[in-house]
């Protein structure tokens, strides 16, 4: 994910936030059980679209939340950056913001 800093009405870049390892393999297993039971006749794909996703983060403790979260990865920023954030965050001030590529796909089950 993209990690911006937004002050205001406009932003700059902060760094990366990635997933661990345990949640593209989750991810991985479960769009195979999805394509098992499209082959299988159980599912049918009706619509797809790609969207990017927001997360933004007003207060320290919800980003600290975001950072901890089970499937969290490691933050790639600089590490003075983050801690000037992170303080901004605590006083109130300014947001950080992730933003995440998506696709959503929709299924209709099949009787």
């Amino acid at each position: 994910m993209r990690l911006d800093l937004e002050h205001a009405s406009s932003r700059r870049p902060l760094g990366l936030a990635h997933n661990a390892t345990s949640f593209h393999e989750d991810l991985r297993l479960t769009l195979l059980e999805l394509d098992r039971l499209v082959e299988a006749g159980r599912l049918a794909r009706t619509h797809r679209e790609d969207l990017e996703m927001e997360f933004r983060f007003d207060a320290l403790e919800d980003w600290r939340e975001f950072v901890n979260r089970p499937h969290a990865g490691h933050i790639d920023a600089d590490v003075a950056q983050q801690a000037d954030a992170e303080a901004l965050l605590a006083r109130g001030k300014n947001a950080i913001v992730a933003t995440e590529a998506q696709i959503v796909i929709a299924f209709q089950r099949i009787p």
